[in-house]
């Protein structure tokens, strides 16, 4: 009987060294494959929804204050809505404008004015208007932050898009802190 102890206490035992062996290497290969995966990532900076709701507020505000009823979105870096606002009498296109404002402005990395004065002045970029979810008007104004573009804000409904780009602009030099 005791041979019999030991022989199943010697196996116990070799069972777990190769037990724990085996979970070290396991480790060690986990952790060698997130450190490849790791490298593997990339690191981007973007405008936070808090920002991006502060933002859309102080625009749709600063617009009021000059008597334009307007709409005003923020989108991340990839083109996704992160913040809306709208005046209490914007009309009912100044939602879709000021979101395909700011999508053309993050997804081109420019303000949708030099898009638009691209598109008049050069026959190839003229094809910028064909493209899905693309507004070629002025109002869609890209977001840096150290130098790189975070999100775009776009503008919408005053009587001319200089004044929906001015009301961005004022809103974006007001939160210049929180973007640099």
């Amino acid at each position: 009987m005791k041979t019999s102890t030991l022989i199943t206490a010697l196996a116990s035992l070799i069972f777990t060294l190769n037990l724990q062996a085996h979970e070290q290497t396991a480790n060690t290969q986990t952790l060698d494959n997130l450190q490849r995966y790791k490298l593997s990532m990339v690191n981007q900076d973007n405008i936070s929804r808090k920002v991006s709701a502060m933002l859309v507020e102080s625009t749709v505000d600063m617009c009021h204050r000059k008597g334009y009823a307007v709409a005003a979105t923020v989108v991340d870096r990839s083109g996704i809505v992160l913040a809306v606002s709208r005046a209490d009498k914007a009309g009912p296109l100044t939602l879709a404008s000021s979101e395909r404002k700011a999508v053309t402005a993050v997804s081109m990395k420019r303000t949708t004015r030099a898009l638009m004065e691209s598109a008049q002045k050069f026959p190839n970029a003229a094809n910028l208007v064909h493209m899905p979810k693309a507004l070629l008007l002025i109002g869609g104004v890209p977001i840096k932050f150290n130098a790189d573009v975070v999100g775009a804000i776009g503008v919408g409904g005053a009587p001319d898009g200089k004044f929906d780009e001015e009301c961005a602009n004022e809103a974006l030099a007001s939160f210049k802190s929180f973007l640099s």
